[in-house]
């Protein structure tokens, strides 16, 4: 630990460039829900774009659905292909009949993974930028006692444990072709393209294990409840959106404890692996961030994906192709910055209101109940708060350069741990900020 001398010029320097930040672009997807029950009852794809909206980001949306449909009636449907063909979406979402993806591997290979890859191939004729993601389900409260009696040398599906395995390494197999080694052989023309999975059926998992009490189920042992829509369209809006789960401030119909339990089962299963499901791995996406300081410069951080080129409008008529631009507004105000990413056929947008009217530090309120420790901090540093604060916040490191070396979004009540083991010994200056305002500032040293 090193112990620096008081470093006034670079305390300066951090003052009057530690002004203004947000965190987040908003995003607005265009998406067509393709199921049946599992996606009607209690209407998943409004309460997905309900969630999305209590986040700043946008849902259209659209769906087919039709009671005990699932994949080989989809693939032959007219209807279906006119939806399919209605529109460029950006994602369409597959969800199989509940029985489907746990039946016997012969079984499974012809009247399910087959035409789902049908679906998939009209999915990418309409449109080769639109991405299929498959909607993971679950198993039976009870099992599958259909299933059961009609397959007695299958008897995994006559347990829920039995059944929502072999359906989560199911929907696995539909998203990724690796996955087909271990329920059988498929190649050429009938692979599905690499997709991604929501993990609904997973999420769902955790919840029973931990938060027994969540009644995930109907009567009837295989349709959710408003609390497993809510775990399901949560879980959505990490599949779609790529943010953390426990941000969310829309509750439903759900008490304020459950709905945080089950965005916190969200975040663990599906946020903390969007890896392992293939979320975003393959996908074109425009991100972006943003430091506001004094006259009214404005530093982009562009955190894009897959893209080779940018298109950036910053609202006041000025545009530029740079990858990270620094751009001077002539009037202070807030404007709409939209970044459009690219690569050869496709394209994906973010938008975000930018104020370049920061709040004089001399306004900050360092009574917010906010503690950094420790300070020194070695390997990590736990920053927290009471609560009372409503909606969410950024915080900020920088260095004793004025470089910001670390961000992050956050809500009250939520414990944050920065890992700063790497870190170069110094003094660093945290702040928290909130609609373009510093509300909270301290310095540490590390």
């Amino acid at each position: 630990m090193l112990l620096l001398k008081p470093m006034r010029s670079y305390v300066l320097l951090l003052l009057v460039l530690v002004i203004s930040f947000h965190a987040k672009a908003g995003k607005k997807l265009k998406v067509l829900f393709i199921g049946n029950s599992y996606t009607y009852v209690n209407n998943l794809p409004q309460l997905t774009a309900d969630v999305a909206a209590s986040m700043g980001d946008t849902l259209v949306f659209d769906s087919y659905a039709v009671g005990g449909y699932g994949f080989w009636q989809y693939c032959v449907d007219p209807l279906c292909a006119s939806k399919i063909r209605s529109a460029q979406w950006d994602y369409v979402i597959l969800q199989e009949q509940s029985q489907q993806p746990s039946q016997p591997t012969g079984d499974f290979l012809s009247t399910s993974y087959l035409p789902a890859a049908t679906l998939d191939t009209l999915i990418e004729s309409n449109d080769s930028c639109t991405k299929t993601m498959f909607y993971m389900t679950w198993g039976y409260e009870y099992g599958d006692s259909i299933r059961c009696a009609d397959y007695p040398a299958w008897p995994a599906v006559c347990t829920y444990e039995g059944m929502d395995s072999l359906t989560r390494l199911r929907y696995m197999a539909y998203a990724d072709t690796a996955w087909l080694a271990i329920v059988g052989s498929i190649t050429g023309s009938n692979l599905i393209r690499n997709s991604q999975v929501s993990p609904v059926g997973a999420v769902r998992h955790y919840i029973l294990q931990n938060y027994p009490s969540i009644a995930l189920y109907q009567a009837d042992g295989s349709h959710p409840t408003e609390a497993g829509s809510y775990a399901g369209a949560c879980t959505f809006y990490v599949a779609l959106f790529h943010n953390d789960p426990v941000l969310i401030p829309y509750d439903y119909t759900l008490s304020a404890t459950d709905a945080a339990n089950i965005r916190a089962a969200t975040e663990i299963v599906a946020y903390d692996s969007m890896n392992y499901w293939h979320i975003g791995q393959y996908d074109l996406r425009a991100q972006f961030s943003y430091v506001a300081g004094a006259g009214n410069t404005v530093a982009f951080t562009n955190a894009s994906t897959n893209a080779t080129a940018y298109t950036w409008y910053f609202g006041d008529g000025a545009t530029t192709t740079a990858t990270n631009p620094v751009h001077t507004y002539t009037a202070g105000g807030s404007y709409t910055v939209t970044l459009i990413a690219l690569n050869a056929s496709c394209n994906d947008t973010s938008y975000l209101a930018v104020s370049t009217n920061p709040t004089s530090l001399k306004n900050i309120n360092n009574k917010q109940d906010f503690i950094a420790e420790p300070n020194p901090a070695k390997d990590r540093l736990t920053i927290s708060s009471s609560g009372f604060l409503s909606g969410v916040y950024g915080i900020c490191l920088y260095n004793s350069m004025g470089q910001l070396v670390y961000t992050l979004e956050s809500r009250p009540g939520k414990e944050q741990v920065i890992d700063v083991s790497a870190f170069n010994s110094g003094l660093y200056l945290v702040t928290v900020v909130q609609d373009g305002a510093t509300i909270y500032e301290t310095k540490i040293i590390k």
